[in-house]
């Protein structure tokens, strides 16, 4: 995430705050957004928020301490496409629309953000930071 933020356009993505629609954040669901972080002892923390502005406040404390290696923001009910402007190895590393950043997709059969739940599907290609399936995403290139 450090190396990300430092382009001009996914970091300027990542400081506006997102508001989602009413019918997504009803106080009877989960929190709609999640702080995925991987600590340098490749251990992963999940934190849960209400608001994107408490989401990203976290991310930046996290960023902060030299045990983390990694963190992603996820959002739980709406995917995004990339920045206008921002260019990444694409062929490497696609977009997830979950996470809102490149990511690794690799084939799993288990995964953290799938603690417990048993896999039933034989297409296990699942984003490294949220677990999505590399199917259930929409392909997206640089703009």
């Amino acid at each position: 995430m450090s190396e990300l933020l430092e382009d001009e356009y996914f970091r300027g993505m990542m400081r506006r705050n997102l508001v989602l629609p009413a019918n997504l954040t009803s106080p009877s669901l989960s929190p709609p957004f999640l702080l995925w972080r991987l600590t340098t002892d490749n251990v992963w923390q999940r934190g849960q928020y209400h608001t994107y502005a408490d989401a990203y406040r976290s991310m930046k404390k996290q960023l902060e301490k030299p045990t983390t290696a990694d963190v992603a923001i996820v959002s739980r009910r709406k995917m995004f496409p990339p920045p206008i402007g921002f260019k990444w190895k694409a062929g490497r590393f696609p977009w997830c629309a979950r996470c809102r950043r490149p990511s690794a997709f690799r084939l799993r059969y288990t995964h953290h953000a799938t603690r417990g739940v048993e896999i039933t599907t034989d297409e296990s290609v699942r984003c490294f930071y949220c677990g999505i399936r590399r199917v259930a995403l929409p392909r997206y290139s640089p703009r």
